[in-house]
């Protein structure tokens, strides 16, 4: 019994000691997919458990690529000080670099908290073949890995060289987070300003502006080039800190470029100068059309050029042009500057109906930008990003000069003791501070919470007084402005002292408040009608926000998100812009987006699109209705979505999902069974719905129950895997997914074996259910294995038992393979898999040999019996061999040498597969440099472009400092 004892110990401790799992959560595989949730976060840690908890929550949502009802942005920014104990999270956050930069920033502030930790994490990941990971994992290392700061460096800047314009992106964003190398860099980024990429222009001009102080010496030096466009865009940095001066000698430097440049690159130029003010242009009407006729002019600083006066001539003739390119662009520029004409109707009207798609989504992307962002206009809310100047309302008010805007402000200011404080303030005049101010003018314009001073004229009165705004002052004057706004009368009260300019957006407003008898006539005295509903509160207290803009010109602005008279003005547009719907899906999303601008009277038109002869405009139609808060009686919408549910057309079933998971968050109970139903579609549209089910919350908790005894089988098995996952004792659920795995047809077996992976652990006691899948279809042979090896080493026992003994072959084989993956026993449990191999007329002979590959270095113990049969081996058998080969004898020199001898076999398959097997070495493989050179020149097909990859991988490893 004492031996017994001992002899299990000893097989526990060989276990554990070769079992690759506990050490899994460093592995990162390039398909997010393979990763569990479940083992990542199985490594013991000190995490409180709420931490924790929350942690897990965010690499779920992180791998399913889900939208929660959680911010996920929110939630990594309050775990960004996690710290050394979150580093087993490393493999999922990485994850988040494959997404925007404000995810990747997040991912990176929470793993440089980690500190060394995360460096053996961080150099795994460096094996991804994702560019975007790879380089933002490079400035993480550049940051932790110190000893290696030259390496990761050098690899940026080789980055910034590569072929593929997003990496050159992203290695340039990269770099541009490193602080005190600016000059470094200098060249690098204004090198890139003649890159034919936006993007790239756009970060290098980022880049340089932020640096244009320690930088304006090179930048005028480089003026000298003479590359037109490179002069054109270095100008546009300078500008803003330039002397009047200064912005003469740009402007003649523009002159000057006019004559050499290209029809491109004059458009640029011209484009440039008329944002900035310069009408002196040579026939300035043909130049401004030629700039406006550009197809890519909204990727340029077109809202720049909005704010060029002294061309509205030129652009009215315009608008009567034949060029629709040039007129609808013309429309949008004199639309920003607040002007109005009938003409903008049909020439957008012509737009949304042309037969030219491309001119129907150019016609929508105006109306994007002419509308701005489509949000909630009814957050009338005034807040501080409201307010640009509060400086000059200080002085009006230390002014001691009578104006109606400073009584009505002191009128409704709760602390009158502020203006004790405010007299008692030192006299300060910011436009003193210019040239060298550099105020940020984002979308809300020059905010003075963003007042950005040049350190060496920065007065100690200036900082007084700003302190004051912050610390005081913005706070009573937020809450005085909405006193005013919701007072519905605040017009009425003030209306002697208040113009309302004709053809205004005031003035459209109020006239129509007047035509519903919301301001009526008692006596000959105009008054609020007491019977006011929601939406009219809501127009008064637009119409009030937009008085106080007028009011406080330069100090207040706010805009509802969709001018409010632009209502009126282009409700013609609804029609066509339904009629959208139908088209192709970013076409619709986008129509419909803008359609919600119009609220109720949108609703109103798409009523009689849901009958419309197009079944995806009527499909969409009823969609947009059966989401929209203001329909009460939803239910001919969810008939109409559950008609499409059960569909014969694909189509119909896809855009029924999309409209499903739009209402995901929160989830209204009336969706909830419809999502159920969609659980039985295809593969594409029943995985997303299961996704977005599973954070439907305790609402569907009733709901999914109802659905265990669902009379279609695929429908229960999934709700088994949702309630296993989110809601209750996941065990009382294995057992029930297990079975049906082994009664269920294909896609019950799918689903089951899904859920049973995302289980991870606590689903060992369906293993022998699933392990007969091992002798199935490649699909659910993949399936089967992935939800074992997540399954963890509990497994080993099952698979001895039921596995390696099971009468299909096949089943046997690749037990056997998990097994070594688990480190159990390698060498016994690899030799099945050479035993095939060698038999030639074997049917499980290719698969023997992708087991083989699959194990990698794992099966190392069978490089000596790979390397004496793989003469032997032919066609797609000997591919594999020599794929599996390279895999898991990469650091043997026979292996290479072999790899040698193939790049000469007469068979291009085989040539093709040593070619993309010696990239993979990189710089171990420099012997076959001479060859793959002959043959990046003179082979064909794919010979030739894997030799050129596999060139490209070996000299860029040799290139790189040790």
């Amino acid at each position: 019994m004492f031996h017994l004892a001992i002899s299990l110990i000893l097989v526990i401790i060989f276990i554990l000691s070769n079992n690759p799992l506990i050490y899994a959560s460093k592995e990162i595989p390039d398909n997010l997919a393979l990763i569990s949730i479940n083992q990542i976060c199985s490594k013991p840690n000190n995490l409180p458990e709420e931490q924790f908890n929350r942690l897990k929550n965010c690499l779920r949502i992180i791998k399913d690529g889900s939208n929660n009802k959680i911010d996920l942005a929110q939630e990594l920014e309050e775990l960004s000080s996690i710290g050394t104990d979150g580093a087993f999270a490393i493999p999922v956050l990485v994850w988040l670099f494959r997404r925007n930069d404000h995810m990747s920033d997040l991912a990176s502030k929470m793993i440089l908290q980690m500190g060394q930790p995360a460096i053996p994490y961080l150099r795994k990941a460096l094996n991804s073949r994702f560019y975007d990971m790879t380089t933002r994992i490079k400035l993480l290392l550049y940051e932790l890995d110190t000893e290696n700061q030259d390496k990761y460096f050098n690899e940026l800047i080789q980055a910034t060289k590569s072929v593929n314009a997003q990496e050159r992106r992203i290695a340039m964003y990269c770099l541009s987070k490193i602080r005190g190398i600016d000059k470094v860099l200098a060249n690098i980024y204004i090198e890139a300003l003649t890159d034919e990429e936006d993007q790239i222009t756009n970060e290098a001009g980022r880049y340089l502006s932020d640096h244009v102080y320690s930088l304006k010496s090179t930048l005028m030096n480089e003026l000298q080039d003479s590359n037109p466009l490179k002069s054109v865009r270095i100008i546009k940095i300078l500008w803003i800190t330039a002397t009047h001066e200064e912005q003469n000698f740009y402007t003649n430097t523009l002159l000057s470029l006019i004559p050499r440049a290209s029809e491109k690159e004059r458009r640029v130029i011209t484009s440039t100068m008329l944002a900035y003010g310069i009408t002196d242009i040579p026939q300035i009407t043909d130049e401004i059309l030629n700039v406006l006729n550009d197809r890519d002019f909204l990727k340029t600083n077109w809202h720049i050029f909005v704010t060029s006066n002294n061309n509205d001539v030129s652009l009215i003739s315009i608008l009567h042009s034949n060029k629709f390119y040039a007129k609808i662009n013309a429309l949008l520029i004199l639309s920003k500057r607040n002007q109005y004409s009938p003409v903008f109707n049909s020439i957008l009207i012509s737009g949304l109906k042309s037969n030219d798609l491309e001119i129907v989504k150019h016609t929508v992307t105006v109306l994007s930008n002419l509308f701005g962002y489509v949000g909630d206009d009814e957050n009338t809310d005034i807040n501080e990003y409201n307010f640009y100047d509060l400086f000059s309302l200080i002085s009006l008010i230390k002014s001691y000069e009578y104006s109606f805007a400073c009584d009505l402000f002191l009128k409704y200011l709760d602390n009158l003791s502020i203006v004790n404080e405010i007299e008692n303030l030192p006299d300060i005049d910011i436009n003193d501070l210019n040239p060298h101010l550099n105020v940020n003018t984002m979308q809300h314009g020059n905010n003075s919470l963003d007042i950005q001073i040049h350190p060496e004229i920065i007065s100690e009165d200036f900082i007084l007084v700003q302190s004051f705004i912050h610390e005081k002052f913005m706070r009573e004057v937020v809450f005085a402005f909405n006193l005013m706004k919701s007072n519905l009368n605040f017009y009425l009260e003030n209306s002697s002292q208040i113009f309302i300019p004709e053809r205004s957006e005031t003035q459209i407003i109020f006239d129509h408040l007047l035509s519903k008898n919301i301001f009526t006539y008692q006596n000959g005295i105009m008054v609020l009608n007491k019977d006011i509903n929601k939406e009219e509160k809501l127009d008064v207290e637009w119409i009030n926000i937009l008085l106080l803009n007028q009011i406080y010109s330069g100090i207040f602005n706010k805009r509802p998100s969709f001018d409010i008279a632009a209502r009126y003005r282009y409700q013609n547009l609804m029609e066509p812009l339904a009629d959208l719907l139908g088209k192709e899906e970013k076409l619709a999303q986008d129509a419909g987006y803008l359609l919600k601008t119009w609220g109720q009277k949108a609703e109103q038109v798409l009523v009689e699109k849901c009958n419309s002869q197009d079944p995806i405009l009527a499909l969409r139609a009823n969609g947009f209705l059966f989401c929209s808060k203001n329909i009460i009686d939803k239910t001919p919408h969810i008939n109409a979505i559950r008609m499409a549910l059960n569909s014969r057309n694909s189509k119909l079933r896809e855009v029924a999902t999309d409209i499903l998971l739009t209402t995901i968050s929160p989830l209204p109970k009336h969706t909830i069974p419809l999502l159920i139903e969609a659980l039985g579609l295809e593969r594409r549209n029943s995985e997303r719905v299961n996704v977005a089910l599973r954070y439907a919350g305790k609402e569907a908790l009733p709901y999914l129950k109802e659905a265990l005894n669902h009379k279609n089988p695929k429908i229960a098995t999934m709700v088994m895997g949702i309630l296993a996952r989110n809601y209750g004792n996941k065990k009382e659920f294995v057992p029930l997914l297990g079975e049906a795995f082994a009664k269920g047809n294909h896609q019950v077996k799918i689903a089951a074996v899904k859920a049973l992976e995302d289980i991870g652990p606590d689903a060992i006691a369906a293993a022998h259910f699933i392990i007969p899948g091992l002798g199935s279809d490649r699909q659910m042979e993949h399936r089967c294995k992935t939800a074992l090896k997540y399954m963890g080493e509990g497994v080993v026992d099952t698979l001895i038992e039921y596995g390696i003994t099971s009468k299909n072959e096949k089943v046997a084989l690749i037990s056997h393979d998990m097994l070594v993956r688990f480190g159990v026993n390698r060498e016994k449990n690899i030799l099945p898999l050479l035993n095939i191999i060698k038999d030639t007329n074997h049917p499980l002979r290719a698969v023997a040999l992708r087991e083989l590959a699959d194990l990698g270095e794992l099966a190392n113990d069978a490089t000596d019996y790979l390397i004496e049969m793989i003469e032997a081996l032919q066609g797609r058998d000997k591919e594999t061999a020599i794929w599996a080969l390279s895999l898991i004898a990469s650091g043997d020199t026979r292996t290479i040498n072999l790899l040698l001898k193939y790049l000469e076999d007469p068979n291009s398959r085989i040539k093709a597969t040593a070619c993309h097997c010696l990239g993979g070495f990189g710089p171990k493989a420099k012997a076959a440099i001479p060859t793959l050179e002959r043959l990046a020149k003179e082979g064909h097909g794919s010979v030739r472009s894997l030799a050129k990859e596999a060139l490209k991988n070996i000299k860029k490893g040799l290139s790189s400092p040790l």
